[in-house]
């Protein structure tokens, strides 16, 4: 009970960070009010293990990161999204269309800046700063599933890249 209630405070103090460069501290704390209003929330807290607050903690810190992105701009703020997407891919796989949303939005709303640092930079700099180092950062959290899989079981990465396409694997299992 200690450990959820310790992961259901870290998500909440997530929450409350995530949209300060919006909305300011008064508005945040709304946040706090989460769990009295949340039936949801109520019901999972005492019996959630942690798995399914750490995938919201990390979905929370990916909003405000991609919130500071684009109030500031700056790249540090950009990779750090990369980087807290690929920690809530590998905390759970299941949370794929969240994370490839996330990287997709931050795309497109990048890719203005982009191109204009393109023009004031050279190309091998633009894709250092835009492509390489985040691509980097996303993938560090993924790796121990990536020499896991490919070391112990290399057919589980077949049965992952067709799961869901109903597409037999190499072992006859289907999506």
């Amino acid at each position: 009970m200690t450990l959820n209630v310790l992961f259901g405070f870290i998500y909440l103090l997530a929450l409350y960070w995530a949209p300060l460069p919006l909305v300011g501290k008064n508005w945040a704390f709304i946040a706090f009010l989460i769990p009295f209003v949340d039936t949801n929330f109520l019901i999972a807290a005492p019996v959630d293990t942690g798995l399914d607050a750490t995938q919201y903690i990390f979905i929370a810190l990916a909003l405000g990161t991609f919130f500071r992105f684009t109030s500031t701009r700056e790249l540090k703020y950009y990779r750090a999204t990369c980087f807290v997407c690929g920690c809530l891919l590998a905390q759970k796989l299941t949370a794929l269309p969240v994370a490839i949303g996330f990287l997709g939005v931050l795309i497109l709303v990048s890719f203005k800046q982009f191109l204009e640092y393109m023009r004031t930079g050279t190309i091998g700099r633009a894709a250092k700063s835009y492509v390489l180092i985040p691509e980097s950062l996303f993938i560090v959290p993924l790796l121990y599933h990536l020499i896991r899989n490919v070391k112990h079981d290399p057919d589980t990465m077949i049965v992952y890249r067709y799961a869901g396409a109903g597409i037999p694997s190499s072992n006859g299992l289907t999506g």
